[in-house]
Formats: structure tokens, C-alpha cells, sequence
């Protein structure tokens, strides 16, 4: 199916937007894309671009308020079978007086050889910038700090594995920090509700509705 999708003619996109809408309709894809086949269309481009299956892709996106990001594993696999590094990425962790928990992504550039070293994620960042308003840092902080850290080295050394898109805990992240500077009037305006829903990748309840 994936190849079929691929391999269509750019002036070919009533086949195009056919082939999409089996996709959506497969159960194989996350559900977005089930609900929105234009969606499909858009994320088969994307992976042309990228040179990646066009199902991988979009098993390894999440939305949140609309926005998709990518999960962290993806990442990983992608930075791997492209050979942009050699062997994987490992993971410094300590805690500090200053700091708390603080978590760096180290790889070997495939190119140079070189050890590559990405900024640090730490808690108390997590704490400055409000990530903390997401749950999973509290019953999950190493896992989370991990994911950010991979996202930096990511981000800064090699930015074309992400094709633009932000990581799904960066998402989820800077939706947490919105949802802590909401005030109590924005309360019963529903606001909050929405905010909530961004972190969780739901949908906010309608007005009147519990």
C-alpha cells in the first residue's frame, strides 16, 4: 500500500487523494489521520521528502492541539538508519546541588568521529519553564528529561532529521506552561479546559457539558 502511495505521479492526485482515504480508513494509522485524510495527503508528502515509509511516519507522530510532533523513538531510529551517527545515543545522567536531575545526549558523529554532546535538560529548567505542570515529570522525570535531551542534540546538531517539525514532549511541554499562567477568570471562560486538553492530546468538553 505504502509503495503504491509513494511511487504516484505528482499529476496524479485524484489517485493521490484516493490512496489516502484508504489509508485513513486501514486502522494502521493514529487517529488524525483516521478523521482527517487530507492529513494523509500532506504526511506522504513528507515522507517522499524524507525518504522514509509513509505509515512510519505517521505511527510516529502525535498530535497535540492540532500540531503534530514527533514521538522520541522515532528520533532515535531515524538518526540511526540514515547513519548520521554511529552506533546510538547514550545518555549522561547526574544530579546536582543547583540543578537536580540533569540529563545530556551524547552520540558519535558518523562523519567525523567525533563525540558529539548536546545541552542539558534539566529539572530545574523543567521547573523555570513550567514542564513540570506535565504529570509525567513527576512519575516519570528521567524518561522525560531523556526525551528533552535528545530533542537538543537533535535540534542543534543535526536539525534536518527533524524536517521542521517539533518533538511531541515539546508539544506536550510548552501546552503544560500555558495551562499554569491561566488565571481564574479564564476559568469559567473554558480556557482552561482548553489548555488541559492540549496536554493531554484531547479534546476540551463543550460548554455546559461536564
Amino acid at each position: 500500500m505504502t509503495e503504491a502511495i509513494t511511487n504516484i505521479s505528482p499529476d496524479d492526485i485524484d489517485a493521490l487523494k484516493q490512496h489516502a482515504k484508504i489509508v485513513a480508513a486501514s486502522g494502521l494509522v493514529p487517529e488524525h489521520f483516521r478523521k482527517y485524510p487530507q492529513a494523509v495527503y500532506t504526511a506522504v508528502g513528507l515522507a517522499k521528502s524524507m525518504g522514509e515509509d509513509p505509515i512510519y511516519v505517521m505511527q510516529s507522530m502525535y498530535f497535540i492541539h492540532g500540531r503534530p510532533g514527533w514521538n522520541s523513538a522515532f528520533l532515535l531510529s531515524r538518526l540511526r538508519r540514515t547513519h548520521t551517527i554511529r552506533g546510538t545515543v547514550r545518555y549522561d545522567i547526574e544530579d546536582t546541588e543547583h540543578d537536580g536531575m540533569t540529563v545530556r545526549a551524547r552520540c558519535v558523529d558518523a562523519e567525523t568521529g567525533d563525540e558529539i554532546v548536546g545541552p542539558a535538560a534539566t529539572m530545574r529548567m523543567a521547573t523555570d519553564d513550567g514542564w513540570v505542570k506535565n504529570e509525567k515529570y513527576q512519575s516519570m522525570p528521567e524518561i522525560m528529561l531523556r526525551n528533552r535531551a535528545l530533542a537538543f542534540l537533535v535540534r542543534y546538531q543535526y536539525p534536518d532529521i527533524l524536517a521542521g517539525l517539533p518533538t511531541a514532549e515539546e508539544l506536550q511541554d510548552v501546552a503544560a506552561a500555558e495551562v499554569a499562567t491561566v488565571t481564574t477568570a479564564d476559568v469559567g471562560s473554558g480556557k482552561l479546559a482548553a489548555l488541559e486538553a492540549q496536554v493531554h492530546g484531547t479534546e476540551a468538553p463543550e460548554k455546559g457539558n461536564p
